[in-house]
């Protein structure tokens, strides 16, 4: 996934269509996936925090 494709599937799906709303979303997601407590893949964490880094 692109940055752009994220924050369009947010955007789409999130009942709130502000962006402010919808880029923090995103990021809070992304956070969450790249934490030790998540059950992500690692590939996935790393992929997610490329994305926070970008």
């Amino acid at each position: 996934w692109m940055c752009a494709n994220i924050v369009k599937h947010y955007h789409d799906n999130l009942e709130r269509k502000d962006w402010e709303y919808v880029v923090d979303k995103v990021k809070k997601d992304l956070r969450y996936i790249t934490t030790s407590d998540s059950r992500f893949s690692v590939m996935h964490k790393r992929k997610s925090q490329e994305i926070l880094d970008s």
